[in-house]
């Protein structure tokens, strides 16, 4: 019998042994052990089966930009690479748009890409890489938009003919838009000029986009704005990108819809619709004004040639007001997209 319990306390006598020496080694490492905020700390792996050294990330997958990369002219081949580009960042992969076989590139498209792009990368949070054109005149066109205020990857401009500004309140910015104009009118003309149908048109976009940029309230999207001082052709160019849900998927357009309708499912022309909003005749085939009136207003400024060459796209419907092509295209515009020159 004392055989056994002597037996017993050795055994309790190791083990306690075992757990206190435990519980010391356990104290000694805390003692040394980096703070959170060190960078150290968060290099260490979450667990034994996470590798201390990162793997090394696949290449981006290759993009290719259209031989025009232009909105105005091209608006189909445009949207094709980036609904290509939003394929790959959905699959989780790295994008690179690819201008390597790219013949011509537009102020419009570059500011389009970068509002498009962005939205892409707060969605996916995917970055997306640029491979430049091989072509110096096309990458002037690119630098010379002020691209690099927003890819770092991109050079310094040679010369300031462009100027890109986006959101920064949830107001009208009207000093954005003298900012603007009087910039272009500086470098194209050699003097600050007044120019109030462009102004009047930046500020009907920017009430536009509160009106209908997002399904969840007013004004909870960013816009983009751009002019560019073509020296060719003498003309300012003028861009604006509403990143948003577009005109006809607000909740405003879509109760029109329905009124329109007649609570009856059938097709409703949406070129033909675009065209009756420009006109002001929705008011008066639904009983109730339409609640947007900027439309209206940039539309009777380009008809009196005070704007001139003005293009919109939104989702799928594509109007070019110079000539009269009110007609719908194969792909569709993520937003609404406006352009329009000046040349006092």
């Amino acid at each position: 019998m004392k055989r056994n319990q002597t037996s017993y306390a050795a055994r309790y006598l190791t083990r306690a042994r075992q757990k206190a020496h435990q519980r010391e080694v356990v104290r000694r490492s805390r003692r040394h052990r980096r703070p959170r905020g060190d960078p150290a700390w968060q290099r260490r792996p979450a667990s034994r089966t996470t590798p201390a050294v990162a793997t090394p990330a696949k290449p981006p997958v290759p993009v290719l930009a259209p031989e025009s990369f232009d909105v105005v002219q091209n608006p189909e081949a445009f949207l094709l690479a980036f609904e290509r580009l939003e394929e790959q960042m959905r699959k989780g992969r790295t994008p690179r748009l690819d201008f390597s076989q790219t013949l011509a590139v537009s102020s419009d498209a570059v500011l389009s890409m970068i509002a498009i792009a962005s939205q892409l990368v707060r969605k996916y949070n995917v970055v997306v890489y640029l491979r430049w054109p091989t072509d110096p005149a096309l990458m002037d066109v690119f630098r010379n938009c002020g691209l690099e205020t927003y890819f770092k990857q991109t050079p310094p401009a040679p010369t300031d003919a462009g100027l890109i500004r986006q959101r920064l309140s949830k107001k009208v910015e009207t000093k954005t838009a003298q900012e603007m104009i009087a910039f272009a009118t500086q470098t194209l003309f050699g003097e600050r000029r007044k120019e109030y149908a462009t102004y009047s048109t930046f500020i009907e976009c920017m009430g536009n986009t509160f009106e209908h940029s997002s399904k969840g309230g007013e004004g909870r999207e960013l816009w983009w704005a751009s002019v560019y001082c073509n020296a060719d052709t003498g003309k300012v160019q003028c861009t604006f990108v509403d990143a948003g849900i577009g005109i006809f998927e607000s909740i405003v357009f879509k109760g029109l819809l329905r009124k329109l309708a007649g609570g009856v499912k059938k097709a409703i022309s949406r070129p033909a619709l675009l065209r009756d909003l420009l006109e002001r005749r929705i008011g008066s085939r639904t009983g109730e004004s339409y609640r947007n009136r900027g439309m209206p207003k940039i539309y009777t400024d380009a008809k009196a040639g005070r704007i001139s060459n003005l293009v919109i796209v939104t989702g799928s419907v594509y109007a070019d007001v110079a000539r009269d092509d009110f007609r719908s295209i194969n792909r569709k515009f993520p937003g609404t997209f406006y352009y329009w020159e000046f040349n006092t």
